[in-house]
């Protein structure tokens, strides 16, 4: 007896069907070629696993992304209130330009430009706040139900 024991493994055919022609272009049966693959794996492998990053990096990744967060929230915040100054200075430029203008005149106007508002308002919020698919518009945080148990 020559002290070898067997082993088997089980590979996809398409995988065996590599290995067979790789082992034929060294002039190696199978058996050795999985053995000097084996072996070759080893002498590479090694066995301390090494974190990509330590957890002062993290703690400091962590740090960075929720200022970022906070500054974007305080940029979403900002444009809201824009777009309320907006919408509320297109009413005030109505009615100055046209005194005496009643509720239905100031709706109409607000109905009839309220076109190009609209489109600059969602390119403004989507990514931050709003996702479109499909030419289709969803939120893209969505407020969970205050007050209801699970």
């Amino acid at each position: 007896m020559t002290g070898l024991t067997h082993v088997a493994t089980h590979v996809p055919a398409s995988e065996r069907d590599v290995w067979e022609a790789e082992a034929e272009e060294m002039g190696a049966s199978l058996s050795v070629y999985v053995q000097m693959m084996a072996i070759a794996g080893r002498k590479k492998f090694d066995r301390r696993v090494e974190p990509d990053r330590t957890r002062a990096d993290l703690r400091r990744e962590i740090g960075r992304l929720m200022k970022e967060l906070e500054e974007r929230d305080e940029t979403i915040k900002s444009l809201r209130r824009q777009l309320k100054d907006t919408e509320q200075h297109a009413v005030i430029d109505f009615v100055a330009e046209n005194p005496g203008a009643s509720y239905g005149d100031v709706r109409q106007h607000l109905m009839n430009t309220n076109g190009g508002r609209i489109a600059s308002m969602l390119a403004e919020m989507e990514g931050a706040e709003l996702h479109v698919e499909d030419g289709k518009f969803y939120a893209t945080r969505v407020k969970s139900d205050e007050g209801l148990d699970d």
